[in-house]
């Protein structure tokens, strides 16, 4: 599978996931980030997969072509409404990360929370990378995606990323399973849905209205009057 090679970590979103409003920062703590975030660098092995399926509407789910996955839910029927076909992706990290996240959260809660968000900036760079590819490829049939919509936001059920995993045979490619308690192991792994259009004026409309996220309620980005750029 592909690995990404000599992304960097956002230390602007770092900051902005440790709930960063312009407050004070001594030297140390400075250092100790841009420490933290090269050691989540140096241990990350970004790697990412996808397949594209073309996609049949039923009254309530999204069919995948050539599968028994119907994909359920009013949002993630939006997300694909007019869609020709779609992309349905899997990025992690890898274990080392895991491996250290682990260790830290039972050593430092301080350099936990900071290597949580360094690596949470670092996936998402690297799914935006993946995101790309998916465009190229969806370009080479003459089809235009959307964005990213993931298992969890809004009424797209948390439990069918165990099928996109299967799916995508996640396990044998990147090492990403699902542990008892249905979260993905590396923690630090991303499953998406994209979908892909014939025509740029059939594409779904803008992108994931945070009244839409599973996490409305409880987000401390919208609390500061910020959103998560999804």
């Amino acid at each position: 599978m592909p690995v990404i090679k000599n992304i960097k970590v956002d230390e602007h979103e770092l900051l902005r996931y440790l709930g960063y409003r312009g407050q004070d920062m001594g030297c140390e703590l400075i250092k100790n980030i841009h420490d933290i975030s090269g050691r989540c660098q140096s241990l990350s092995s970004p790697r990412y997969c996808y397949n594209l399926f073309d996609v049949e509407q039923t009254e309530n789910s999204v069919h995948l072509s050539g599968t028994d996955i119907y994909l359920e839910g009013k949002d993630i029927k939006r997300h694909l409404d007019n869609a020709e076909a779609c992309a349905v992706m899997a990025v992690t990290l890898g274990m080392q990360v895991e491996y250290e996240l682990t260790k830290l959260e039972y050593q430092s809660v301080t350099n936990a929370l900071i290597f949580n968000a360094a690596c949470t900036a670092l996936v998402e760079t690297a799914a935006d990378i993946c995101e790309d590819e998916i465009g190229k490829a969806a370009a080479v049939r003459g089809l235009k995606k959307n964005y990213r919509y993931s298992p969890g936001y809004g009424d797209f059920p948390l439990e069918q990323q165990l099928q996109l995993l299967r799916l995508l045979d996640t396990e044998k490619r990147l090492g990403i399973t699902l542990n008892s308690g249905g979260l993905m192991i590396p923690r630090k792994s991303v499953t998406a849905v994209i979908g892909l259009f014939r025509r740029s004026e059939e594409m779904a409309d803008g992108k994931l209205m945070c009244q839409n996220c599973s996490m409305f309620d409880s987000c401390e980005l919208k609390e500061g009057g910020e959103n998560c750029g999804r």
